[in-house]
């Protein structure tokens, strides 16, 4: 598993949180198992499916920690 620094919104800090890092990893393999990814729409706050591509992966595993 890789480990990945979050930021943490409430501690105001880039910090390891392997729990949130399992659960990435566990929805990457979602991702790739059905090829598709879920994307965000921004200005209407709904969500899209949408082919996967690595962009998404990145995108996933910059998520904030605000656990």
């Amino acid at each position: 598993m890789k480990i990945i620094k979050h930021w943490n919104i409430k501690q105001r800090k880039s910090i390891e949180n392997r729990r949130i890092d399992a659960f990435l990893v566990d929805i990457i393999e979602v991702y790739r198992k059905h090829n598709l990814a879920i994307s965000h729409e921004d200005i209407h706050g709904g969500f899209d499916i949408v082919e996967l591509e690595d962009s998404f992966v990145k995108w996933l595993e910059a998520a904030a920690d605000n656990t």
